[in-house]
Order: structure tokens, then sequence, then C-alpha cells
């Protein structure tokens, strides 16, 4: 995975889910424990839905770039036969 999006996709749910908890939790009344369980307890499925895109995006381009270095592979030992194929014998 690349670093960037990454770094920001982090930081990004972090600001989203405090934001949420700002907004629809009761910091001064509740229990700390509380707040960071519900914290922890939304982050991480707010981390797969953002993080999973950035995953699937870089696998297809790896599996994109495998495929063209195989195909170059399979080009290249198609050109070696038929290069030898047109080379005259040698002569005794």
């Amino acid at each position: 995975m690349t670093g960037i999006p990454l770094a920001f996709d982090i930081v990004a749910i972090f600001c989203l889910i405090a934001g949420l908890h700002w907004h629809y939790g009761n910091w001064r009344k509740q229990h700390i424990l509380v707040t960071l369980t519900t914290f922890v307890a939304w982050y991480f499925p707010f981390m797969i839905i953002f993080v999973m895109p950035i995953d699937v995006s870089n696998v297809s381009s790896y599996l994109i770039s495998y495929s063209n270095f195989m195909l170059c592979i399979d080009c290249f030992i198609r050109c070696l036969v038929i290069l030898q194929r047109n080379i005259p014998p040698e002569t005794q």
C-alpha cells in the first residue's frame, strides 16, 4: 500500500470519529472508558470502509504490471525461438 493515502485516511478517519463523538456524545457526563470503547468500536469499521479501496487499487495495479511483465517475457521467448529457427545450421 502506498503511504500517503493510507496516512491521510488514518488521520481523516480519526478526525471524523472525533467529530462524531463530539456531536453525538456527551463527553462531560459519560465515563472516559465508554468514550474510548466507542471510539475504537467505530474506528475499525470505518478503517475497513476507507482503506479497502486503496488496497484493491494497489493489488489490481500490481497484477496488471505483473501480467505485462509476463507478456514481455513471453514475447521475448517467442522472438528467441523465431530467431533460432532462422539461423542456418553450421556446415561441416
